[in-house]
């Protein structure tokens, strides 16, 4: 029944994950989970429903492991031509989507070790990159910043911080 399930997926040990790029690479800016500027109400009721991590380098970076998983999908997807990956741990699942490329290892099936190479963010307007990454506990999306190791959180606040938003 429904309710077990719920209970098998809050009985998995709690994981702490990384952030998916290098601290050698910060973001240009966040677009956090549950934003609504970019992504209105009533048509996205709960807001954006991941992390967007944007960089304006001039070249691609690494997007790497966050945490040692498996890869249950490994796809590149129609609507936007870019290639979406997610890595299964425990009841626990970290979607990296709109890749422009990804490793060859990449693969369903694959065994991936954190800090591993994912892939590269999707290119955007010349010089911009972007990358929209989700945590799921199950099928639900969660918030991911008490997940996140000390370091990584740190860095994450950091972006925040450093993040320009429109007025």
């Amino acid at each position: 029944d429904g309710g077990s399930e719920i209970k098998k997926e809050e009985a998995q040990e709690k994981i702490i994950i990384s952030l998916p790029y290098a601290p050698s690479q910060p973001t240009s800016s966040i677009v956090p989970m549950g934003e609504t500027i970019f992504h209105p109400k009533p048509q996205n009721p709960e807001g954006h429903p991941g992390i967007d991590f944007q960089w304006n380098l001039g070249k691609p970076i690494d997007i790497i492991a966050c945490i040692d998983g498996e890869v249950i999908s490994a796809m590149k997807t129609p609507s936007h031509n870019k290639w979406d990956v997610t890595v299964k741990i425990g009841n626990y699942a970290i979607a990296y989507h709109e890749l422009e490329t990804i490793d060859s290892k990449i693969t369903k099936g694959a065994k991936v070790v954190l800090g591993q190479r994912i892939g590269e963010p999707g290119k955007f307007n010349g010089n911009h990159y972007n990358m929209h990454w989700e945590l799921r506990l199950g099928t639900r999306r969660i918030c991911p910043l008490s997940y996140f190791d000390s370091e990584s959180k740190a860095r994450i606040e950091k972006g925040w911080a450093d993040t320009n938003w429109p007025e």
